[in-house]
């Protein structure tokens, strides 16, 4: 079973896929580099289905089967790149210490803290599929021999899919399929010297003889174990999960199922992070044509995210496969797989910046071939924070490795977003701290909704400002909507995706009849002059209530001049204004995260100070307040109603509020 699987599915990764034709040609997508072919062989030979590492100290290492010895038979060659991708080491270092005529494949590749390299491949040199091993402490250069077989099973029994992961120290592990029990299951290879010795036992716990297929393996900072296949004892194909704690010594019994979709999935791939943490990713045909779809665990495998989070962003039912995840440095998710949206095969890829709840939107094309052929087989490595390095088959002269690099960072964000007023207070001018540094954005953007949001949410990309260059620090956004309040969101955006400045921006419109109103101010203003506050509409007297100054709480301004005891107003105390006519209020500032009023035992006249309607019951909440009061333009002589607990509070309101002791009233938005 597992056997003839391995030689038909490594049989068709040689075939001549360059031949086949796109229909539409395109190129790669930044941030991705120019491909770099690695192997340093005419096209006439084959060479395929590559391994990567990176290492911390920004080495990359690549392995693949290599057909330049003999044709049809294949050999395990290696080369490095000592500066991020850009030239690999030539001549390209064969691994396999065997003699010419027995085919090796799929190889696995890992590297440690100290630098030491470390390679997993089938190999037949003993007349059937075995699991060999070799090392290298000098970068690759040379390599242990003799080889290590790394499973003990006698006979004739199959081999294949070995994988392999290195801890912080010198453990080092090898899964694999397995034929000796008579069906495929997913044996494990443990070394604790580096290596130089072997025990290997089973992973996979069941009852019958359904096959297990593709396992991956990855160990997260805390030296767990992690390892997860393709199962079909359920009747299809599923992703199973188990996990050592104890160095490989035992597994996780029941094995975990990650999919139970009628589905099938295929091709499971895993990284894990710091402790606790892994994600996987896999081939899935829920939708009925293939996608790739990830899982995340931050508790060591004990509970999963669900449902799982689709990556490929294409509308069209072209087939993805072959997926390939890690985990930079800094926590960062980066995958790639082959995808078929252009007809034929190509390689994507996307990142997550946020634990894999959601992915770069659109997807990025790695391969630059302009012309008609095949990549397939992706393998991905991560190493310092956002640096991404991709291997694959690529068939544009034959069947060559080639690879590619990017630096995919999310920006810093913006700082310092403000907004003021300007031409008649009716258009809005957004200014910002440009994000530093400044290297990874590509433009910036202000997005804009007509109610606050504090995710964004509902908020569109102004047409006018959807391309400012960097080094911009300001916007004017004169096609506001007349009779709406607007809040603005400004966006760094890079090749990693767009971050959001440390604060929204608003402007607050109230409408306001002639008469008395009670007013409070939502946003940080930068200029709380009481002419500058108002000076949207006319009025002849704002007055505020002090309950800090009992001996006299009440201050007055006239608007004339004849009697200023304030001149300014803060976002904690409403406001009195007598409109002498109707018109509209308008204010722009910064939305504060949080807000928090100081209330005094007895009476307070207050601003409703948050940017999000809420009712009082929720507005008051953990207070002790013995009554509340609010404002109502049909109820003469004072204009108060008694503020029932499912009355909403809106953004630029006030209120009074009897506090029952001194207490502080803090929200956020």
């Amino acid at each position: 079973m597992v056997g003839t699987r391995a030689v038909a599915v490594f049989a068709l990764s040689l075939v001549i896929l360059g031949a086949l034709v796109r229909w539409n040609a395109v190129v790669a997508d930044p941030p991705f580099s120019a491909n770099v072919k690695i192997n340093d062989v005419s096209s006439s030979t084959s060479s395929c289905c590559p391994t990567l590492a990176a290492g911390s100290t920004g080495g990359v290492y690549a392995a693949w089967p290599d057909g330049r010895i003999l044709a049809g038979d294949f050999r395990i060659f290696f080369a490095t790149s000592s500066d991020r991708g850009a030239t690999w080491t030539t001549p390209n270092v064969r691994v396999g210490d065997d003699v010419p005529g027995s085919t090796q494949g799929s190889p696995s590749i890992a590297v440690n803290s100290a630098g030491a390299v470390f390679l997993a491949w089938i190999d037949w040199r003993d007349g059937s599929a075995d699991i060999y091993f070799a090392s290298s402490a000098d970068g690759g250069a040379t390599w242990t021999t003799p080889n290590k077989k790394v499973n003990t099973g006698a006979g004739f029994a199959a081999q294949a899919y070995p994988r392999l992961a290195v801890d912080g120290t010198s453990k080092v592990y090898v899964v694999w399929v397995d034929e000796r029990n008579g069906d495929s299951d997913v044996f494990v290879g443990v070394s604790s010297d580096g290596g130089m010795t072997w025990t290997d036992r089973e992973i996979t716990v069941e009852s019958g003889v359904d096959p297990q297929y593709d396992p991956a393996i990855s160990i997260d900072e805390a030296g767990d174990a992690y390892v997860v296949w393709e199962d079909t004892r359920n009747g299809n194909s599923d992703v199973y999960f188990a996990k050592s704690s104890d160095g490989g010594l035992s597994w996780s019994n029941p094995n975990v199922p990650l999919t139970t979709e009628a589905a099938a999935q295929y091709f499971p791939t895993i990284a894990a992070g710091s402790a606790g943490v892994a994600y996987v990713a896999w081939r899935d045909n829920r939708n009925g044509n293939y996608d790739i779809y990830v899982e995340k665990t931050a508790d060591g495998g004990a509970s999963w995210s669900t449902p799982p989070v689709r990556v490929n962003t294409d509308t069209g039912t072209a087939p993805q496969n072959n997926p390939s995840i890690d985990v930079d440095s800094s926590g960062f998710v980066h995958l790639a797989w082959t995808d078929n949206r252009n007809t034929i095969p190509d390689i994507y890829s996307a990142s997550s910046f946020d634990a894999g709840l959601s992915w770069t939107d659109p997807n990025w094309r790695v391969n630059d071939d302009p012309g008609f052929n095949s990549q397939t087989f992706p393998a991905l490595a991560a190493n310092n924070p956002g640096r991404v390095h991709i291997a694959w088959q690529d068939g544009r002269s034959g069947l060559d490795v080639f690879s590619a690099a990017a630096t995919i960072l999310k920006p810093p964000p913006p700082t310092d977003v403000h907004a003021t007023l300007v031409a008649g207070r009716q258009d809005v001018w957004i200014t910002w701290v440009p994000s530093s540094p400044e290297t990874t954005v590509d433009h910036y953007e202000v997005w804009r909704g007509n109610s606050y949001s504090p995710t964004g949410q509902g908020y569109v990309a102004l047409p006018a400002a959807n391309n400012l260059p960097p080094g911009t620090a300001s916007f004017t956004d004169t096609a506001t909507l007349l009779g709406f309040s607007h809040y603005y969101i400004v966006r760094a955006v890079g090749t990693g995706g767009s971050t959001p400045g440390d604060f929204q921006a608003g402007k607050l419109l109230r409408p306001l009849s002639a008469g008395m109103s009670l007013l409070g101010i939502p946003l940080i203003l930068q200029d709380n002059r009481i002419a500058s506050v108002f000076q949207s509409f006319s009025f002849s007297m704002a007055r505020i209530y002090d309950a800090s100054d009992p001996a006299d709480p009440w201050k007055a301004h006239v608007s004339s001049g004849t009697r200023s005891e304030f001149d300014t107003i803060d976002g904690e105390h409403a406001v009195w204004v007598n409109a002498t006519a109707a018109g509209e209020w308008r204010i722009a500032g910064r939305v504060p995260a949080a807000v928090s009023v100081g209330l005094q035992p007895g009476w307070n006249l207050v601003s409703y100070p948050s940017a999000i309607p809420r009712t009082i019951s929720a507005s008051l909440t953990g207070l002790s307040i013995g009554r509340a009061e609010r404002f109502d333009p049909t109820a003469p002589p004072y204009f108060l109603r008694v503020a029932v607990p499912t009355y909403t509070l809106l953004p630029g309101s006030g209120l009074w509020l009897f506090s029952d002791t001194s207490q502080s009233w803090n929200l956020t938005n």
